[in-house]
């Protein structure tokens, strides 16, 4: 029944993401973590553009509960790259920690901008979960 979830989902998202992805720009983003060392991120990764990414968040909002919502984001971060405020957007759809880390589980491999996660960390409630998604994020980078 998951995987069958997953491939709606996947269904669903993939009619939001052309092949047009907007180049990122990171003059708006927030600033880097501390203690974290900038990371390359590969010439080929596009964010998700904003008009794609508003039909993302509106298709993940209008479903009514969470085990709708979350094969969708997971289909999401199959299909493309993401920003950290992107990822964040997504998360703050979702009430609990839990949800919100699976979100970040998602999108973690799929972000270009790991190095300023700042707004990822303060979608987040509790420091303990805060911990965990910086681990995450950590760990899905190359």
């Amino acid at each position: 029944m998951k995987h069958l979830r997953i491939i709606a989902g996947l269904a669903s998202v993939m009619m939001f993401f052309g092949t047009a992805h907007a180049q990122y720009d990171f003059g708006d983003t927030a600033p880097m973590m501390p203690g974290m060392a900038p990371t390359p991120i590969p010439t080929t990764a596009r964010a998700v553009s904003p008009p794609d990414f508003m039909k993302l968040l509106s298709a993940v909002k209008n479903q009514t509960f969470a085990s709708n919502q979350l094969p969708m984001v997971q289909a999401a971060g199959l299909c493309g790259w993401f920003t950290c405020n992107q990822c964040a957007a997504l998360m703050n759809l979702f009430d609990f920690d839990d949800n919100k880390l699976k979100v970040v589980t998602y999108l973690a491999p799929h972000l270009i901008d790991p190095i300023r996660c700042q707004p990822i960390m303060d979608s987040l409630t509790f420091i303990s979960n805060r911990q965990k998604a910086w681990q995450i994020i950590s760990a899905a980078q190359p």
